[in-house]
């Protein structure tokens, strides 16, 4: 039964992921892009606890009733899509409207002071998480220990760092418009060298991530034949960063089995529900201690949200750091159930519609594409909640209108929405 659940949903990522590149005629969408890379993890993971099956703490049919719960969950994304009409796409415009970011003219000509400020602003939160996380020169020769930790307490620091550093990226993308692969690759993978020192190698891959969207949609289609290079040397440069890190004692093939968490935590979860019972809305509620600084309140609980379940299936794990990998169900199941799974699928998804529809619609937009990203494809801004997105980026919309004014114009244009628009001749 488990062997077959997890066919079944293998089939049905498959379905999804075609959809997707029929209906969108390229293959990076929202819906492709969470079949084949949430899929992927998915089912490779699913995959390695199946075949570990006799040495697991849970049955067969726990792993198939994960199985179908994650295909619930993808019932869920995939429904949106199967409706016609631009009105995700209007709801989404009309946020970012509210918000003062529907501004084609934003981030559109390169400014180096604005670039140097957006790196110095980065190197200034990694000074300040080697100094508040204790971590000190271990940023430098232990990333991945000082990752696990030494964050606790300067949590704020180590996110400022990926934010700064994607965002100066996707900034010198934006204005510069590199056309030519070879440099433009050179420059990601300097962003991609100094990610590094974050210890996580998703803040690495998100480098390249943001490169590909940006030349699919900025310069030219790539050919489909490219994608499924990318593919494996997507995994080639991940296990690479793995046996960088330690896992697996330099054995390539053992780092698969650092995939194993996600499916595993979430059977032993299932498999244990009678523990947990349902809250009812709580475990989400509780996701808004994310806010709070660990420095000015002490007492802040190292478990909420998904670190809940954490907390039941291996008690001070998070606290020190180690929080095994989750399917990203399983918070909406803890709150209300398979019912919760499927309307947060269906929730998620109809914003991801709305996100990427907008984005391609308006391709010049510098926050439609940055909101494209974030919501509907990689997120290159990791552990911003929905209210830490809209906070930062209204910032960074102050932040490049304020650093080009001309002083002469003084008030006048601060209060301009066109930010980096050309001045119309004979303009002061």
């Amino acid at each position: 039964m488990a062997a077959v659940s997890l066919f079944l949903l293998a089939a049905f990522f498959c379905v999804g992921a075609v959809y997707g590149m029929v209906r969108y005629r390229s293959p990076v969408n929202p819906l492709t892009f969470s079949a084949v890379v949430g899929g992927g993890i998915t089912l490779l993971s699913g995959a390695i606890v199946y075949t570990q099956l006799g040495t697991a703490s849970y049955t067969p049919d726990d792993v198939a009733r994960t199985a179908m719960v994650s295909g619930v969950a993808f019932a869920g994304a995939f429904t949106p899509y199967l409706f016609r009409g631009s009105f995700p796409a209007r709801v989404f415009r009309q946020v970012l409207r509210w918000l003062g970011l529907d501004s084609p003219h934003i981030a559109t000509r390169f400014r180096l002071t604005k670039f140097l400020l957006l790196i110095a602003g980065a190197l200034l939160s990694f000074i300040a998480l080697a100094v508040f996380g204790g971590g000190g020169l271990r940023w430098l020769t232990d990333t991945r220990s000082a990752y696990i930790e030494n964050r606790a307490g300067a949590g704020l620091f180590f996110a400022l760092l990926e934010w700064l550093l994607v965002l100066a990226l996707i900034y010198y993308l934006w204005s510069r418009r590199p056309t030519r692969v070879v440099p433009a690759l050179a420059v990601v993978m300097l962003f991609a060298a100094a990610a590094s020192y974050t210890g996580s190698k998703g803040n690495v891959l998100i480098m390249f991530v943001v490169f590909a969207v940006y030349y699919e949609y900025r310069v030219a289609p790539i050919p489909s034949w490219m994608y499924v290079l990318m593919l494996p040397l997507t995994l080639a440069v991940f296990g690479w960063l793995l046996l960088r890190q330690g896992f697996g004692q330099n054995n390539l093939l053992m780092t698969l089995v650092y995939f194993k968490d996600y499916f595993n935590t979430s059977a032993q979860f299932l498999s244990r529900f009678d523990e947990f019972g349902y809250r009812y809305g709580a475990a989400a509620l509780s996701e808004l201690w994310f806010y709070v600084p660990r420095a000015l309140y002490p007492d802040k609980p190292y478990e909420y949200g998904a670190t809940l379940i954490h907390e039941v299936l291996f008690p001070g794990a998070a606290e020190r750091g180690h929080t095994p990998g989750l399917l990203p169900w399983t918070v909406a199941y803890l709150d209300w159930g398979i019912a919760g799974v499927f309307c947060a699928g269906v929730w998620g998804s109809f914003w991801q519609r709305g996100a990427y529809e907008h984005f391609i619609r308006n391709r010049t937009s510098f926050f439609a594409f940055l909101y494209m990203m974030q919501v509907a494809l990689w997120a290159p801004l990791p552990f911003a909640t929905p209210g830490i997105t809209v906070l930062l980026t209204v910032m960074l919309a102050i932040y490049f209108r304020v650093t080009t004014l001309p002083v002469r114009q003084g008030k006048k244009a601060l209060l301009s929405p066109v930010g980096d628009a050309p001045q119309a001749a004979g303009s002061p």
